[in-house]
């Protein structure tokens, strides 16, 4: 009984001491959105975890903040080390899609991380992709 106490115990104080030393492996996306023209709606943002959901749309996560000044700011909390790109665009009438005319071309503000834009659609991934090492702070000009 006295030799299980101990046993226990010292596998505990061990956790512990693991715990206390494991490396952070989960980090914060803080994306600043400048250029806000109006105040109607809001602004969607999507963090993508790779080219593939990218291309198709499909968010690792994603955000509804209310237009209500010329900058707004939002943060992806416990995002696990990796390569991803950001996609905003301001949802001026509240109807959750990009809307745009009969050429495609947007209605409404949008924007990228690195503040890249593609010639006839989104940029390529390549070029809007950042990785997370680290807690992450970037600013996305909103382009109208």
């Amino acid at each position: 009984m006295k030799n299980t106490k101990k046993v226990l115990l010292v596998a505990l104080m061990l956790i512990g001491i693991v715990l206390c030393f494991a490396e952070e492996t989960e980090y914060s996306v803080t994306v600043t959105v400048t250029g806000i023209t109006n105040y109607e709606g809001g602004i969607s943002i999507g963090l993508f975890s790779n080219e593939e959901n990218y291309s198709k749309g499909d968010v690792f996560l994603g955000a509804f903040v209310k237009a209500d000044n010329e900058t707004i700011t939002y943060t992806f909390e416990n995002i696990p080390e990796g390569v991803y790109a950001i996609a905003i665009y301001h949802d001026e009438n509240s109807n959750k899609k990009l809307d745009s005319n009969f050429l495609h071309i947007p209605k409404e503000g949008y924007g990228f991380s690195n503040n890249v834009f593609g010639t006839f659609g989104p940029p390529k991934f390549e070029k809007a992709k950042f990785e997370v090492k680290k807690d992450i702070q970037l600013e996305i000009r909103m382009k109208y």
